[in-house]
């Protein structure tokens, strides 16, 4: 596969700059869909399978995984989807993660690594990953009423806890 030009990581790192002071285990928000070599469809790619690819390894490794994860969500999603210039995130089959960005959707280097976005795996037990805040219920009597504000705890890929308060309107 070819490597990526140091131009076009310059363009990249100047597109989606990323502070490196980002805590290693801390939640990627790549703007766009998350595909997880662990889940299907992805997992039966053979460029997935047993693999255990992850951000160590080197650039041309992660571009063909990229590539065909890329390829496999357009192939369930249309043709349309995950175009250029579009961002997405990877966790790979080792858990890590990484942000990567659609350069084309007819070569062989299909997608790239978003320089400064790679995200270790989260370690063994249970850590927070990721909080998701939302509001669940809302209802209005005349002029009082209440809300509940919810925090869903992911750890490790999963919901490990949901807590709820009641806040008055």
């Amino acid at each position: 596969m070819p490597k990526v030009s140091k131009g076009l990581r310059n363009l990249l790192a100047a597109a989606f700059p990323m502070s490196v002071s980002v805590p290693v285990r801390a939640a990627l928000n790549c703007g766009g869909p998350t595909l997880n070599a662990n889940l299907a469809p992805y997992n039966t790619l053979h460029t997935v399978t047993s693999q255990n690819v992850g951000i160590d390894d080197e650039d041309a490794v992660r571009i063909g995984q990229m590539t065909a994860m890329a390829g496999e969500y357009r192939s369930k999603n249309g043709p349309g989807t995950l175009g250029p210039g579009k961002p997405f995130g990877v966790i790979y089959e080792n858990r890590s993660k990484e942000c990567g960005i659609v350069i084309t959707t007819t070569g062989s280097t299909g997608a790239v690594p978003v320089p400064g976005s790679k995200r270790a795996p989260p370690r063994e037990g249970l850590a927070v990953e990721n909080t998701n805040m939302y509001i669940r219920q809302f209802q209005r009597n005349g002029t009082n009423g209440f809300y509940q504000v919810c925090y869903d705890y992911y750890s490790n890929g999963e919901l490990t806890e949901t807590q709820c308060s009641v806040q008055p309107w």
